[in-house]
């Protein structure tokens, strides 16, 4: 029943996404003292001919996330966001995804942070379109529940239940990173603009397995080799 359930959401979400990118939309904003109101379109409908529109929504939303964030990153990583400038110490971005002790226990903690950045980006950037989103959900939910509502969002931070066997000074820095990041969203949650209705942000950490060092650097050393013999084929 709840594999079921799962899927039929699942189903409403992307179809949710697809309406959205297909139809586009316009939005009424306040200018000026507030006793104007204004309307600007926020999304353009998708172009394309007719039988390609599905595709095309589908294609346009995935261009569409991939972009910005990879924008937002890419600032990122220059330093030439507020947010981070001069915060981070320049870092080997490869190492970062070496283990789960690497990303929640680096000194620098830095992929945790950019992580927790881009669910601001993701949440609150309007040109992601992410609230529009939730409200088209909601919409399509009323039909079928007219009392449903988007609660408040909310932000949950799941301790780890088990020992990491070996690493048990590895979890208890795991998790003091991990407060940090759960207060540096807090912040924005709380102090800042919030965000969207309907958004329930869980942090936590899933270990599924015990590696030793020397494991985690042989995979590393092949995968680097892997690079130094990548060859592209020339097709002309």
């Amino acid at each position: 029943m709840k594999k079921e359930s799962i899927v039929t959401e699942t189903h409403v979400n992307i179809n949710s996404v697809i309406q959205t990118f297909a139809d586009g939309y316009s939005k009424d904003v306040q200018v000026t003292d507030g006793k104007c109101t204004a309307s600007y379109k926020g999304l353009e409908p998708v172009k394309g001919i007719a039988q390609h529109r599905e595709l095309n929504s589908i294609m346009r939303y995935l261009h569409n996330v991939t972009f910005h964030l990879n924008t937002y990153i890419y600032h990122w990583e220059n330093g030439n966001l507020g947010v981070n400038s001069g915060r981070f110490s320049k870092y080997d971005g490869l190492l970062n995804f070496k283990s789960l002790k690497n990303i929640t226990n680096s000194a620098n903690s830095k992929l945790l942070y950019l992580g927790a950045y881009l669910v601001q980006v993701f949440l609150n950037a309007p040109e992601l379109h992410t609230e529009q989103l939730l409200d088209t959900l909601l919409d399509v939910q009323k039909h079928t529940y007219p009392q449903a509502y988007m609660e408040p969002s909310r932000l949950t931070l799941v301790r780890s239940a088990t020992p990491w066997g070996d690493m048990v000074d590895d979890e208890q820095t795991a998790s003091k990173n991990l407060d940090k990041i759960k207060r540096w969203l807090e912040k924005e949650l709380y102090k800042g603009i919030g965000y969207p209705d309907g958004t329930h942000v869980t942090i936590n950490t899933i270990s599924t397995e015990n590696s030793s060092d020397t494991v985690e650097n042989d995979i590393m050393d092949d995968l680097m080799g892997n690079f130094a013999y990548l060859e592209l084929e020339d097709n002309s």
